[in-house]
């Protein structure tokens, strides 16, 4: 990290990725090896999202693969079966570069780590198939150039897209403006969602150490450009007491922020406030939570597939649509209240009608057209077995 800091003060953008990236290009020589499989998720985090789902069902399988995830944090738990790569090693270089399918959730990660080769297959599961934010090339005025520029290679380097439906393809094609091949076989990470085992989830909860007996709040807000976390101010202990008053039972809220959020300080004192933000899967937490609230996070998608209660707090939502990347017109036409402070919220939550919310729930399932049925990963793996 320190080389690189160095190299950002004294010399050139351009000259600068050559330096960086000439590990690549020495490793391009390398043969590709037909039965390794790379996964990254994000840029080095931990056992999460699509990849680890795609993961999960090749070693459900059994299949004959080197199955390879790169890791900023050695640390990180990771199924046997799998290795352990240091994503910021020289090692990761060879890794990618003898790899014959890569599995990514992001589009910035390979440009610097990749000089791809014939024979080579890039697939991108991205992480987060619905959301309201503008992203790639449609909000690149929002973006740095660098980012912009590795987005690019990055899309012109994949070779399909994996999509949960029509809506979800559309979506892509606007965004990213790819031209490659894109499979609607569902969204991996939501199988779990789908899942009857009753003591994967209690497993779950002991890892945490939240009691049976208490209900779960799950407050995800997604990130603001400019870094701020000023909106972040939801008041839990009168979220916590409204939802005991309308859903019965004791409750505890998990905070999980954007991978993207820097240095916001959690009220550790309060022992119904956890702070799960470095939680490797974030699907393991919708999972076993009962209700979310978040802002404009993609999120709620997989609360409204599992009918779970969905409320939401945009405290700053004209500044957001101003400041951040605006906000697609599908969010103001969402059946759904915009709760700008906090006694609105309170009062949504008190209000909530069951009946009403799985009619919704049910409308906006057929109107996507989504494939969410539990066996999304098994039609990635299958896909990927025909390059075997």
């Amino acid at each position: 990290m320190l080389i690189r800091n160095m190299l950002k003060l004294m010399i050139p953008v351009s000259l600068r990725r050559f330096i960086l990236g000439a590990p690549k290009y020495l490793c391009y020589f390398f043969s590709v090896n037909k039965k390794k499989i790379v996964f990254i998720n994000f840029d080095g985090k931990g056992f999460g999202d699509n990849p680890k789902y795609i993961c999960s069902e090749i070693l459900r399988q059994k299949l004959d693969l080197d199955c390879v995830w790169l890791l900023a944090n050695m640390d990180s738990f990771l199924p046997v079966g799998v290795r352990k790569i240091s994503i910021h090693g020289l090692r990761c270089f060879y890794e990618l570069a003898t790899a014959h399918i890569i599995v990514i959730n992001t589009n910035n990660v390979l440009p610097g780590r990749l000089k791809k080769k014939d024979g080579q297959i890039i697939i991108q599961t991205w992480h987060g198939s619905h959301g309201f934010k503008y992203i790639e090339r449609q909000a690149d005025d929002m973006l740095s150039e660098s980012y912009v520029h590795d987005s690019k290679l990055n899309t012109k380097m994949t070779d399909v897209f994996i999509s949960d439906g029509p809506d979800n393809t559309k979506m892509y094609r606007d965004s990213f403006q790819c031209t490659c091949d894109i499979i609607e076989t569902g969204m991996p990470r939501e199988d779990i969602l789908f899942e009857n085992d009753s003591s994967h989830l209690d497993k779950i909860r002991e890892s945490l150490r939240i009691p049976k007996n208490k209900s779960i709040l799950l407050y995800a807000p997604t990130f603001r450009d400019d870094g701020s976390t000023e909106a972040y101010d939801l008041d839990f202990p009168r979220v916590l007491d409204a939802l005991k008053q309308r859903f019965g039972g004791d409750w505890i809220a998990l905070l999980r922020l954007h991978p993207n959020v820097r240095n916001y300080n959690v009220c550790s004192s309060n022992k119904d406030i956890l702070d799960v933000s470095s939680y490797g899967d974030v699907q393991e937490l919708i999972a076993i939570s009962d209700v979310v609230i978040t802002d404009y996070s993609s999120i709620y998608h997989d609360f409204f597939i599992s009918n779970k209660p969905v409320f939401l707090y945009t405290p700053d939502l004209s500044g957001y649509v101003q400041s951040n990347r605006n906000l697609k017109p599908e969010f103001f036409k969402m059946p759904w209240k915009y709760n700008r402070n906090i006694d609105e919220l309170l009062n949504e939550i008190c209000v909530f009608n069951e009946t009403k919310y799985r009619e919704m729930t049910s409308s906006y399932i057929n109107q996507i057209g989504a494939i969410i049925d539990g066996k999304a990963s098994y039609r990635v793996v299958e896909y990927i077995k025909q390059y075997l």
